[in-house]
């Protein structure tokens, strides 16, 4: 009824805490009537995910109080049971609730592409965040755009070749400058970064070729000097996000 479709045999990703389907979602243009379809990913958390986090905190509290108040083990009081796992059980709480994942990449989506021009600004950074749809973000779903023709990061890692370390570089200084901009510019920052959460993008791009390439380079020559690979870092995954 309201136009979002999901196929359950579509997975594209699973975690921990959360299953990803592909989906599609039906949009209407400008009020004028005409409707098409937007290719999302939805991310739905696993059937009491809830519940069965604060069943295992209760039980990791005790523990840890317990331990904390044994009298005659006073190393493990440097430890700080309790307070350690007070602070895991804030990080597993926002893990449970897919509306601060929302929140956390519209903060995201904000700091690297601003309010003006920001499709713009999008489509000419070399980092994305996936955009969530708006009206689709809840508890326990999130929607939001599907990046497409993207591959895992690691898969760059495995590429020992002259051509892979170059690659590397390549891809090295954008994520650089993203990270100091989150920690330095942004005191906002991405706190799950593994390499199944990054992914990169890559396109060919043509270049403008000037009139003297007609008469001074072969056709070879041509077409691989009008022709530029560009790549585009993707983080996901952005429930779990700080400030310093």
């Amino acid at each position: 009824e309201k136009g979002l479709h999901v196929d359950p045999e579509d997975i594209i990703g699973c975690g921990s805490a959360a299953q990803v389907y592909r989906g599609t979602l039906d949009i209407t243009k400008d009020g004028q009537g005409k409707r098409s379809q937007r290719h999302v990913a939805i991310k739905v958390l696993h059937p009491r995910f809830q519940e069965l986090v604060e069943r295992d905190l209760r039980f990791m509290e005790s523990a840890a109080n317990l331990l904390h108040s044994l009298p005659f083990i006073e190393q493990i009081k440097w430890l700080n049971l309790p307070r350690a796992t007070q602070n895991f059980g804030i990080i597993l709480r926002r893990q449970a609730d897919l509306k601060v994942e929302g929140g956390n990449l519209a903060k995201f989506r904000h700091n690297f592409y601003g309010e003006r021009n920001a499709n713009r600004q999008e489509r000419s950074s070399a980092i994305c965040f996936p955009r969530p749809v708006e009206g689709w973000i809840d508890r326990e779903i999130l929607v939001q755009d599907l990046v497409q023709d993207a591959t895992p990061i690691g898969q760059f890692l495995q590429d020992n070749t002259e051509e892979g370390w170059a690659i590397r570089r390549e891809l090295a200084g954008p994520l650089l400058r993203a990270f100091l901009k989150m920690v330095f510019l942004d005191n906002f920052v991405h706190c799950d970064l593994h390499p199944g959460n990054v992914l990169v993008q890559r396109r060919i791009v043509q270049l403008p070729r000037s009139i003297l390439s007609n008469w001074t380079m072969t056709r070879a020559e041509e077409d691989s000097a009008s022709t530029n690979t560009e790549y585009t870092i993707v983080f996901l995954d952005a429930g779990i996000a700080t400030s310093l």
